[in-house]
């Protein structure tokens, strides 16, 4: 018996609606699909899925016995200072360590070694010169690139605009001629050795720093 006129209207009304959503559901399925393909261009441009986030390249340029300073447009943020010869960069995951200087330590929480006299002022006076702020790095040619510690070994310039020998202030200099650091090469030579015994004469004889305050 043939359906009735009211009935069949139904089921056909009913068939679009069962068209009408998977019709829906694939658009929903598609639209997912052109993100999820949208997503993973933008993670694969970045590195990858299970790639870790890539680390600046290094500045790992020489440095003339005259301490002159080439041009480079490697510029780093400080984002923490440990102690008065040791800095963190961001995106960097090894600290740095300043060549040529030694600087008094910190409290050690895992040796619970009391902190040396001059170690909180020296951490300051470095936080003061880089915190926060963009620096240069420099690797001297055949210098060992890290210490037994895995910290980079650098100097550390603060350049008010680029990067010139005539522009830049060298941190771990400044910290000896003010005498929060010792001038110091751990057995290594670097090009600015001289310098830095010659600016720390200066500051014993003018008792600077912890040659003042720690007598």
């Amino acid at each position: 018996m043939p359906a009735k006129p009211a009935k069949r209207k139904r089921l056909q009304k009913a068939s679009k609606m069962v068209i009408i959503a998977k019709i829906l559901a694939l658009c929903a399925a598609g639209t997912f699909f052109v993100v999820f393909l949208f997503a993973a261009a933008i993670i694969i441009r970045r590195g990858g899925f299970f790639n870790p986030p890539q680390v600046p390249p290094q500045a790992r340029r020489s440095v003339p016995n005259n301490g002159t300073i080439e041009q480079s447009n490697n510029r780093y943020l400080v984002s923490s200072v440990y102690d008065g010869d040791t800095l963190y960069l961001k995106n960097m995951p090894k600290s740095v360590r300043l060549i040529g200087i030694d600087a008094p330590e910190m409290y050690n929480k895992y040796t619970k070694t009391a902190a040396e006299c001059g170690g909180i002022e020296a951490k300051e006076k470095l936080k003061d010169m880089v915190f926060k702020k963009q620096v240069f790095l420099e690797l001297p040619d055949k210098h060992e690139d890290e210490d037994k510690y895995h910290r980079l070994l650098r100097y550390v310039l603060i350049c008010s605009t680029t990067y010139s020998s005539t522009d830049c202030t060298d941190a771990g200099l400044a910290l000896v001629r003010q005498g929060w650091a010792q001038a110091y090469n751990f057995g290594e030579s670097h090009p600015k050795d001289k310098i830095y015994r010659e600016a720390q004469n200066e500051a014993k004889e003018e008792e600077r720093g912890i040659w003042g305050l720690c007598r």
